[in-house]
């Protein structure tokens, strides 16, 4: 699905981040988490949304 979203002409991409609640070595809110959220438009044969973390 992202190869083919890739190809679009048009492609919006927002970038959030916040504290992580448990981290992997137990300690919380000392680090922040990405998430990544890529979509296409539809005016260009249907839209597809990808979330990446």
């Amino acid at each position: 699905m992202k190869k083919m979203m890739v190809k679009k002409w048009i492609l919006q991409v927002d970038e959030s981040y916040g504290e992580v609640m448990n981290g992997w070595d137990g300690k919380g809110g000392e680090c922040k988490g990405y998430k990544w959220v890529y979509g296409s438009v539809g005016s260009e044969g249907g839209s597809i949304v990808v979330f990446e973390s």
